[in-house]
């Protein structure tokens, strides 16, 4: 197995790690980094696995490469998809969010540092989103680790927004009950302020009786769009 990410060091996409021999090394010409132990990576761009047993491992889509504001005609979509919903280029960086020439693609790794989930979205089709095959039900895009406070939205975009105010998390579309069972087995969550949007009140009331009960649940009911409609006081005023 063999993890390629951000070097640390130098800014750099050359950045290989072997875990089963666990040395690492930077490729690029102006900083040949190399040593023993896992290097502090906050950005893994790929993870290839060679042995049978792991075919069957998450890859992301092809392509995917940091976000860059650059003049191409990619990236002026992605500024402008941005810039409809109130978030800035920086935000998405910090959570490792990459794009494609089509697309936005936010990953999902584990403690290991291994891929286990994706979201594409896409820019340039009709269709909105492409998931990897083995389904979304374990998993739910959170922007703070463990949070006691919890803001639960329906996009990923959705959750990077309010993270400016408090911890969010994103369902990546509709609810499902097993990611409801997830938030239930957590031991941290305390509170949780339900804000879907606008046309889902079905299914945010569904979320505040689908928690367990000692969940402090509070259900927002946006009265049109979503979450990135709303400047960064009106949501304060919601949320508060």
């Amino acid at each position: 197995m063999e993890l390629n990410g951000i070097c640390p060091w130098c800014g750099g996409d050359r950045l290989y790690y072997n875990p089963e021999k666990n040395v690492y090394i930077c490729f690029k010409a102006k900083c040949r980094r190399k040593g023993k132990g896992r290097p502090p990576v906050k950005t893994w761009l790929s993870i290839s696995k060679t042995s049978s047993r792991q075919a069957k491992h998450v890859q992301l889509p092809p392509d995917c490469h940091l976000l860059e504001a650059t003049e191409s005609h990619v990236s002026k979509r992605i500024v402008e998809y941005l810039d409809r919903h109130q978030v800035k280029l920086e935000e998405l960086n910090r959570y490792g969010v990459l794009s494609t020439h089509r697309s936005l693609v936010y990953p999902f790794y584990d403690s290991q540092g291994d891929l286990v989930y994706w979201q594409e979205r896409l820019l340039f089709s009709k269709r909105r989103f492409n998931n990897p095959n083995t389904g979304k039900g374990n998993f739910i895009f959170f922007t703070h680790n463990q949070p006691k406070v919890c803001c639960l939205v329906e996009a990923a975009i959705s959750a990077i927004r309010i993270a400016r105010l408090m911890p969010a998390a994103a369902f990546l579309g509709k609810p499902t009950s097993a990611q409801l069972q997830r938030l239930n087995r957590t031991k941290w969550l305390k509170e949780a302020i339900i804000l879907l949007d606008a046309d889902s009140y079905t299914q945010a009331f569904g979320v505040a009786l689908g928690l367990r009960p000692d969940i402090k649940t509070t259900v927002i009911l946006l009265p049109k769009g979503d979450p990135c409609d709303y400047t960064d006081e009106a949501l304060t005023k919601y949320l508060q």
